[in-house]
């Protein structure tokens, strides 16, 4: 059972995730609905289709499947909350480098609740330079780190 509080596996895999969220502009809602309506548009098979436009729209669902499988990162979500794997930063950070990335692909922002974790990690690291640049660069995508983005502004 490794915690990995203090190694710098974690950290690598923060910065990582810090090089990411600032190398991409955030997407405006509007664009993430458009992302998503597409991507289900490409999932859908018209049953309904000539054989050969059915074996068309199967490849496509087959290419975007291989770029993201949602249940794949259903399963590195539920395997990052396990107890064992709670306090183990590169195991959150890289489950959302992972979620970024297919947000790009589905339209579905990646879920809160690891941001948060790998923020409170950070702080119990004491890596508050680190702490600082995960929760600024977060916060130009999303809101759910506003409250402390605002708390670290004040220090």
């Amino acid at each position: 059972m490794s915690t990995d509080l203090a190694g710098d596996d974690g950290q690598a895999a923060v910065v990582e995730l810090c090089e990411l969220l600032e190398a991409n502009e955030p997407l405006s809602v509007d664009d993430m609905n458009e992302i998503e309506r597409l991507y289900k548009q490409v999932a859908r098979i018209d049953f309904l289709a000539p054989e050969h436009v059915q074996k068309a729209q199967t490849a496509k669902v087959r290419e975007f499947a291989e770029r993201v499988s949602k249940s794949s990162l259903k399963q590195t979500l539920s395997e990052a909350w396990k107890p064992a794997n709670k306090q183990n930063l590169r195991i959150h950070a890289e489950n959302l480098i992972n979620h970024f990335k297919a947000m790009y692909i589905t339209g579905d922002p990646p879920p809160p609740g690891s941001s948060n974790r790998v923020a409170i990690i950070l702080r119990k690291q004491k890596a508050d330079a680190l702490e600082r640049r995960f929760v600024f660069a977060w916060s130009r995508h999303f809101s759910n780190l506003d409250e402390r983005a605002s708390k670290l502004r004040e220090t």
